[in-house]
């Protein structure tokens, strides 16, 4: 069996058609560094030597300095601030306090919170307690929400209204002749104005002086002395 496959492949080599085949280009890889890879290695491996053959003696010795950081202004005013006040609290004579009397407050509750507290316990056992037989049976009336037929009518009558509005037709309108009234005074009246104001200026720059001087005559409406005995007379 092995013989026959083997065979078969030989066979099919030695018959195969090599213009089947596709041409491609063969690329090269090198698996060599690069000149600038080298370059860089070669530093590295300089700068590694340097730091492990570095000698301590080569240093400078240097001096420490301790650098002292002085408060500003504002932190001297603060401090010089609280010590004065420390100062001050050290140094406080107790004569200077004023005498003050102790008010105990009473935290129990007087007469009308313990009666208004006892009242409404005595509701809410009340209202707990509360025997339903006690009530009085009510009939439940069932109001009609629907509209009586005088508001049906009144809102047919408005909606008809409306929409004859909506639907008026300019065409049925009558033509009108619009006529001007005249505010303006006419002649007559103007002219009767103007002898108005003239009598008017007449009387108020009137001059007294112009008035004849007249006596004036004083009528008796009293009945004279014959008069009175021809009515007794008469009587």
């Amino acid at each position: 069996m092995a013989d026959q496959a083997h065979a078969a492949v030989v066979k099919s080599a030695a018959t195969f058609d090599h213009s089947q085949l596709k041409h491609t280009e063969t690329e090269e890889k090198n698996p060599l560094p690069t000149k600038e890879d080298v370059k860089e290695e070669k530093k590295r491996q300089s700068l590694l030597d340097e730091v492990a053959n570095f000698q301590s003696e080569n240093l400078s010795p240097t001096q420490t300095k301790e650098r002292v950081v002085l408060p500003d202004s504002i932190t001297l005013k603060q401090a010089k601030q609280h010590q004065t006040f420390i100062q001050s609290v050290e140094g406080h004579s107790k004569n200077n306090l004023r005498h003050a009397e102790t008010l105990e407050k009473n935290s129990l509750p007087d007469p009308t919170s313990i009666e208004a507290e006892k009242k409404e316990v005595e509701l809410r056992q009340g209202i707990e307690s509360f025997n339903r037989e006690s009530m009085h049976h009510t009939e439940t009336e069932v109001k009609n929400p629907l509209p009586d037929p005088d508001a049906i009518a009144t809102e047919k009558r408005e909606s008809e209204l409306r929409s004859g509005i909506e639907q008026f037709s300019k065409d049925t309108l009558s033509h009108t002749d619009t006529v001007e009234k005249n505010p303006l005074p006419d002649k007559d009246t103007i002219q009767k104005e103007k002898v108005e104001r003239q009598r008017l200026s007449s009387i108020e720059t009137f001059d007294k002086s112009n008035l004849q001087h007249a006596e004036t005559a004083e009528k008796n409406p009293l009945p004279d002395q014959k008069t009175i005995e021809a009515e007794k007379a008469a009587s």
